[in-house]
């Protein structure tokens, strides 16, 4: 699968929804549109429920963008993680810097 982002609104925050896969050679693409949304200083919600794929610079890129945010006083929260992607978060120690939401699915309440 091809990388590919979509801006749009969602609940009075600027979402940035990405799908594919995240990797060196899309990375930087990302980190781009994450700090430009961020200097629209407004909330920035990044929907990565379509992400197949994601190696340490995609990680690398929603770090930068999460240090911007801050610097600048903005929210910036990750939605619909994939497990995989969660999982590199995870062991990287990220998952203490990047505001993830978490949301119930059926299977996780059972």
């Amino acid at each position: 699968m091809t990388f590919a982002m979509e801006r749009s609104r969602v609940a009075g925050a600027a979402c940035v929804a990405v799908a594919g896969e995240v990797d060196v050679g899309t990375a930087p693409r990302l980190r781009d549109a994450l700090v430009e949304a961020v200097a629209d200083g407004e909330q920035v919600v990044v929907d990565l429920g379509a992400v197949t794929f994601m190696d340490s610079a995609g990680l690398a890129a929603l770090v930068v963008a999460q240090r911007v945010a801050e610097a600048r006083g903005v929210r910036l929260r990750l939605r619909g993680v994939p497990p995989r992607v969660l999982k590199l978060i995870t062991v990287t120690g990220r998952h203490e810097l990047l505001s993830l939401e978490t949301l119930l699915t059926d299977d996780s309440r059972r």
